[in-house]
């Protein structure tokens, strides 16, 4: 180093930034090494998706000829579970908005209003949220899936139509 002003050399700069590199790689290695070393993946799954997933997850256990886990799990404990090292992956129904973390739409699933059959919309192919504003809602209750539960108001308020919540779905019944 040079002493004033106090700076890396150039020399000290290359180091620098190879050393941090290296650090990155050899972080990177004792992953790899840490996940040879067990012998099944473990995929994180809503239990809301579960059921549709699931012939997904059999060609995916045929396919890698190795045992898969799938731990049913909503997609913040998914999110915290990938940062741990505790999942390999997640297959998650809302979209994860966290730097830490890679995701890949696999395919998107529409938002479906089921309308009464005498219902002025009910004919139409597509029906804006807008169009829904006076409409009476069922809200699924936070408890029984606390991130569609939340997605559903956000879902709303981004598109400035909140609807007019009239009641709450049963609780699911829990396994």
């Amino acid at each position: 180093m040079e002493r004033r002003p106090f700076r890396l050399t150039p020399a000290g700069e290359a180091l620098k930034e190879q050393g941090e590199k290296l650090l990155k790689e050899v972080e990177a290695l004792k992953e790899r090494v840490r996940r040879a070393g067990r012998r099944e993946l473990r995929f994180g799954v809503p239990e809301n998706l579960l059921p549709d997933l699931m012939p997904l997850l059999d060609h995916l256990r045929r396919g890698l000829g190795q045992p898969v886990e799938v731990l049913e799990m909503h997609t913040p404990e998914q999110v915290r579970a990938l940062k741990e090292g505790r999942l390999d992956y997640g297959l998650a129904g809302l979209k994860v908005e966290d730097p830490g973390i890679g995701e890949e739409p696999l395919f998107k699933v529409p938002i479906v209003a089921l309308l009464p059959e005498g219902h002025p919309l009910a004919g139409e192919e597509r029906v804006a949220l807008s169009d829904l504003r006076e409409e009476p809602f069922l809200l699924i209750p936070r408890e029984s899936l606390p991130p569609l539960h939340e997605a559903s108001w956000r879902f709303s308020a981004r598109r400035g139509s909140l609807p007019r919540w009239c009641g709450r779905w049963p609780a699911f019944p829990r396994r």
